[in-house]
C-alpha cells in the first residue's frame, strides 16, 4: 500500500511464535484489549500510528513573546527543553519570539538558531539600500551620490511611513526559512513543530494570528515596529508588529486547545528620558506602555511563566546575544522542575490503570496506559520493529505484546533524484545495507537527505515515498518544479520589467538560491521599496507570485562638493526613474562650479524590453577651467567647452560588466581664461568608440576589494563620420584592491596607459593630475598624446573613530604623458612622485586631506569634501 512502510513479518524467534498461537488459542472467547503502535510513512517522514484507545499525551504549547534583542534569550529556553526532551505541539510567537519560535517549528535545533544570530550583520538591518553587487554599470557610479533626495508623488513630496521598508529583514527570513528542512505546504502545521505568528492589522486595529502563506513574510510584519519598519502588505490588511495588541499571545495557545502552556516574556522595559530621542524610539516606548497592559490578561492563560533575569539594553542592542542567551538558560533551569511537576500532575489527572499479575510471586501492580504507551512508541522507534501490539484482558490481569519486526536490507534505491546523486545520499544516511531499519534513525536520515537538497536550493524538495519490501528500502524523492511565473503590486511598471528578472522555463527544478538572486537583482532595479516572491504548491509544481510595493518614480536630488582645486561645485538632478513604467530613466541634471559644470538631459534604459541590451543618449554642454604648468612655473589657465550629443548601444555583462558601442558629436572650443595659452581652437568633432567596462568593487569611496578595469578605443572620422578632424587613440585602465591580513588593511595596485596618434587635437589629450590620480599636481595639470601612470597604495582603516571612521592611505605613482608618441620609453622620462592622505566618511560624502610630491620638486596639498559627479 502506497505511504505504508511495508515489511515481510515474522517473529522474534520460533519460541516466541510458538507461544503467541497458544496464547492466542488460551484467549478465544475471553475479552481483550487491544494496543497498537504501527510505524507508517506520512508527510515526509514515518511516523507512530496509536490505536484509539490510547490517551492523548498532554499537548504543550511554547508562546514566545517580543522585546527587540532581549528575545534572543528565547533561544536559550529552547536549548534547555531541547536538552530536556520536552518538545511542544505548539509553538506561537510575537515579533522576534515569533522569529525565533518560527525557526524551531521549521526544523532547526536551537544550536543552529543561536549560530544564525551570531552571524547576522544586525546594524545591516536598518539599511534598505541595495547591494552594489546587484547594479547594472551605471548604477553603481549614481548609488547615494546625493546630499538629500526627495521623491514626489502627484508631484507633491512624498513622505515614507517608516525610517526603512524592512527589505534587509525579509531577506533574511526567506533565506533561512527557505531553506530549513521542513517548508510550508498548506499551512504553518505542515512544519516540524506547528506554528502560530501574531501581528497587529493597523486597518481594522485588531490582532492577528498568522498560520498559513509566506512565513516570512508573515513574520515581517510581525516584527514590523511603527515607524522603524513599514507595515507589511497582507491580503487587504496592513500589518506591524504584533506586541501592539499581544506581545504575549497565550491565549492563542489556549484557543488552539493545549493542555499546558509554557511563556517566556521578554517585554521591553521603558527607555530612559535620554533614550527617547528618535521618533521610532517614541513609537516603541508607546508600543511597551500598551503591551505591559495585554501581558497582564495574557497571564491568564499561562500555566508555567518564565521571566529571564536580562542585561539591560535596549530592544535595538544585539551585541549582548551570548548574555542573553545565557539568562535565558538560567531561567528555563529553574523553571524545569516546575515543567516536569505540571506535565506528571496532568498525565495524573488523566491516567488509566491496568492492573496486571507478576508471573513470579503472583504479585499485583499496575502499569498506567500512558507508560505503555511511551514503551510501545520507544519499542517501534528504537527496536527495529515496524508494529507492535499489546494484548489486554482485565478478566485474567494479563498483558502480552506481540512484535513484527524489519528484516536486514539488502538494498537502499532512490528514485527521483537528479540534482543529487545516489552515492552522496547513500554517503549521508546513518542507515546502511545490511541493518534493521531503526525507524528513529531513519527519520534522522529523511532530514539529512532534506538538508542537502534544502541547504542547496532545492526549497521544494519531499520525500514523497517510502516502501520497505524483500529486503529493498526504496526512497522516492520530489525535487519540485517550477510551475507559473506571476506578478503582482504593481501599478505603473510594466509586467515584463518585472517578469524580464524571472525567464525560468515552466517545469524546471525550483532553486531558492537562483530565485533570490533575482528578486535581489529585482530590487536593485531601484524601482521598489520591497519585493517578495510567494510560492505556492499544487502537486508536484509551484507556482512563484513575484509581488513588489512600488516607489514614487519622480525624485529631485541634491548634492555639493568642494575642494581646493576646483573649489566649489553644486548639484541638481530631477529625474523620472520608470518613465512610461518601462523602466527607462530620464534625468534633467546640472552640475554648476566655479571652474567647471555640466547641465544636460539623459536618457537611459538598462535592458532594451527583456534583453541584456543596453541604450544611453546624452544632450549635454559641459565646461572646465584647467591649470597649466609644464617645465616651467604656473602659466595660467585654459577654459574647455563642450557641447553635443552622445548615443550608446551596449550590452550587460551580468552586474558587473558593459561592452558597448557609442557615437559622439561635438562642438569642442579651448580658450585662454589668463595667462599664457596657445591651443585655442574650436572643433566639430564626430567620432565612434568601442568600450568595455569591468567594475567588481564593493564600492566606489574607500574600496576594500574588488576590480575596475576598461579599455578604450576611439576614432574620429573625417570621411564617414565628416569630423572637422580625424584621429585615433586607444586606453588601458586596470585596477585592482585586495585585503592584506583584513578589510582593514588594503592594497591597491593601478595601471593607466593611453596612445593617441598624432593628428589628435588638443581637446582630446590625455590628462594626469589630482591626489587621487597622480601626486604633486592639480586635477588635468599635465596632458598629451601618450600617457603612463603605474601605481601602488596601502590603506588603513584605524582603529579609532574620530566621528567617523578614518582611513590612513600612502601611494606612490611613476608616470608621464609625452606630447608626440613615442613606442620605446626611457626610464630617466618617468616622472615619480609620493604621497600621504587621511580620509573619512561623512554623510556630506568622503573628506580627503591629502599632501605629496613628484621628482621635480612640485609640492601640493590637497582638501576635498563630498561626492564626484
Amino acid at each position: 500500500m502506497a505511504g505504508l512502510v511495508n515489511f515481510p513479518g515474522r517473529t522474534m524467534s520460533v519460541m516466541r511464535s510458538v507461544y503467541g498461537l497458544l496464547l492466542l488459542f488460551s484467549m478465544a472467547g475471553m475479552a481483550q484489549e487491544v494496543f497498537v503502535k504501527e510505524a507508517r510513512f506520512q508527510n515526509g517522514h514515518i511516523e507512530v500510528i496509536s490505536s484509539d484507545n490510547f490517551l492523548p499525551a498532554p499537548r504543550i504549547a511554547l508562546v514566545l513573546s517580543g522585546g527587540g534583542s532581549r528575545g534572543i534569550s528565547h533561544i536559550g529556553v529552547l536549548k534547555v527543553l531541547e536538552k530536556a526532551g520536552i518538545r511542544p505541539d505548539l509553538i506561537v510567537g510575537t515579533s522576534i519570539g515569533g522569529v525565533v519560535g518560527g525557526l524551531y517549528a521549521a526544523g532547526y535545533s536551537a544550536g543552529e538558531i543561536e549560530t544564525f544570530f551570531h552571524t547576522i550583520d544586525w546594524g545591516d538591518m536598518f539599511r534598505d539600500t541595495a547591494s552594489r553587487s546587484n547594479l547594472f554599470l551605471e548604477q553603481k557610479n549614481e548609488q547615494d551620490r546625493y546630499i538629500a533626495s526627495i521623491r514626489l508623488e502627484n508631484w507633491q513630496p512624498y513622505i515614507p511611513n517608516a525610517v526603512t521598508p524592512g527589505q534587509k529583514v525579509l531577506n533574511v527570513l526567506s533565506d533561512l526559512f527557505m531553506l530549513a528542512p521542513y517548508q510550508v505546504k498548506n499551512s504553518f502545521d505542515d512544519l516540524k513543530i506547528p506554528f502560530r505568528a501574531v501581528a497587529t492589522d493597523i486597518v481594522h486595529g485588531r490582532k492577528i494570528v498568522l498560520d498559513r502563506g509566506n512565513i516570512a513574510a508573515a513574520l515581517n510584519g510581525s516584527l514590523a515596529v511603527p515607524l522603524l519598519f513599514s507595515p507589511v502588505s497582507w491580503d487587504t490588511l496592513l500589518l506591524v508588529d504584533g506586541g501592539v495588541k499581544a506581545n504575549l499571545p497565550a491565549g492563542v495557545a489556549r484557543e488552539w486547545g493545549a493542555d499546558i502552556v509554557i511563556a517566556a516574556d521578554v517585554s521591553a522595559e521603558l527607555r530612559s528620558r535620554d533614550e527617547l530621542s528618535a521618533p521610532w524610539e517614541v513609537a516603541d516606548q508607546v508600543t511597551t506602555i500598551m503591551t505591559d497592559r495585554n501581558n497582564v490578561k495574557e497571564y491568564g492563560d499561562v500555566d508555567i511563566l518564565l521571566t529571564p533575569v536580562l542585561p539591560r539594553s535596549t530592544n535595538t542592542d544585539f551585541s549582548k546575544v551570548d548574555a542573553l542567551i545565557r539568562a535565558g538558560e538560567e531561567e528555563a533551569q529553574i523553571k524545569l522542575e516546575e515543567i516536569h511537576k505540571q506535565l506528571k500532575s496532568f498525565e495524573k489527572q488523566s491516567a488509566r490503570f491496568l492492573t496486571r499479575e507478576l508471573i513470579n510471586g503472583h504479585k499485583i501492580d499496575s502499569l498506567s496506559v500512558l507508560t505503555l504507551s511511551r514503551r510501545m512508541e520507544r519499542w517501534v522507534l528504537d527496536g527495529g520493529f515496524s508494529k507492535v501490539t499489546a494484548r489486554y484482558s482485565a478478566k485474567r490481569r494479563e498483558l502480552h505484546y506481540f512484535f513484527e519486526s524489519y528484516s536486514a536490507i539488502d538494498t537502499i534505491l532512490f528514485q527521483g533524484n537528479v540534482y543529487v546523486s545516489h552515492h552522496e545520499l547513500l554517503d549521508s544516511m546513518r542507515t546502511k545495507v545490511g541493518q534493521v531499519p531503526i525507524t528513529r534513525i531513519l527519520n534522522d536520515d529523511f532530514d539529512r537527505l532534506r538538508k542537502i537538497y534544502h541547504g542547496r536550493g532545492y526549497s521544494l524538495m519531499e520525500i514523497e515515498d517510502v516502501t520497505f519490501i524483500n529486503g529493498v528500502l526504496s526512497i522516492r524523492i520530489n525535487e519540485g518544479q517550477v510551475g507559473r511565473i506571476m506578478v503582482s503590486g504593481n501599478k505603473k511598471t510594466r509586467d515584463y520589467v518585472i517578469s524580464r528578472e524571472f525567464q525560468i522555463p515552466r517545469g524546471a527544478i525550483f532553486n531558492w538560491l537562483d530565485i533570490k538572486k533575482r528578486l535581489a537583482n529585482l530590487y536593485g532595479t531601484q524601482l521598489f521599496k520591497r519585493v517578495t516572491a510567494d510560492v505556492r504548491r499544487h502537486g508536484q509544481a509551484a507556482d512563484v507570485e513575484i509581488h513588489v510595493d512600488e516607489k514614487p518614480s519622480v525624485r529631485v536630488q541634491f548634492g555639493g562638493k568642494g575642494d581646493n582645486d576646483r573649489l566649489f561645485q553644486a548639484y541638481l538632478e530631477l529625474s523620472d526613474e520608470n518613465l512610461l513604467g518601462r523602466g527607462v530613466k530620464a534625468k534633467a541634471q546640472a552640475r554648476v562650479g566655479n571652474r567647471d559644470g555640466w547641465l544636460g538631459l539623459r536618457f537611459r534604459s538598462e535592458r532594451i524590453f527583456t534583453s541584456l541590451f543596453t541604450f544611453r543618449g546624452i544632450l549635454f554642454y559641459s565646461w572646465e577651467v584647467n591649470p597649466r604648468f609644464w617645465h616651467t612655473p604656473y602659466q595660467g589657465r585654459y577654459r574647455e567647452e563642450r557641447a553635443g550629443i552622445r548615443l550608446l548601444l551596449g550590452r550587460q555583462v551580468e552586474r558587473f560588466g558593459l561592452v558597448s558601442a557609442e557615437i559622439k558629436a561635438q562642438r569642442v572650443r579651448n580658450t585662454v581664461e589668463e595667462g599664457l595659452f596657445s591651443q585655442e581652437r574650436t572643433l566639430q568633432l564626430r567620432s565612434f568608440a568601442l568600450r568595455s567596462v569591468t567594475d567588481k568593487r564593493d564600492r566606489i569611496d574607500f574600496p576594500t576589494k574588488g576590480e575596475y578595469n576598461y579599455w578604450e578605443w576611439e576614432s574620429g572620422n573625417t570621411v564617414l563620420l565628416q569630423s572637422q578632424q580625424g584621429y585615433s587613440k586607444i586606453r588601458l585602465h586596470l585596477e585592482t584592491y585586495s585585503h592584506l591580513f583584513n578589510a582593514n588593511h588594503v592594497l591597491h595596485l593601478r595601471f593607466d596607459g593611453g596612445l593617441a596618434d598624432i593628428s589628435t587635437p588638443f581637446s582630446e589629450y590625455f590628462r594626469i593630475g589630482g591626489f587621487r590620480q597622480f601626486y604633486g599636481l592639480l586635477e588635468n595639470e599635465r596632458y598629451g598624446r601618450q600617457m603612463l601612470i603605474v601605481s601602488a597604495g596601502y590603506r588603513w582603516r584605524l582603529p579609532f573613530k574620530i566621528l567617523t571612521p578614518v582611513y590612513l592611505g600612502v601611494r606612490y605613482d611613476l608616470g608621464n604623458v609625452w606630447q608626440q608618441p613615442v613606442l620605446s620609453l626611457r626610464t630617466s622620462e618617468l616622472l615619480a612622485a609620493s604621497g600621504v592622505s587621511l580620509g573619512w566618511e561623512t554623510f556630506l560624502g568622503p573628506l580627503n586631506i591629502a599632501w605629496g610630491q613628484n621628482a621635480f620638486g612640485r609640492k601640493q596639498f590637497y582638501v576635498s569634501w563630498g561626492f564626484n559627479y
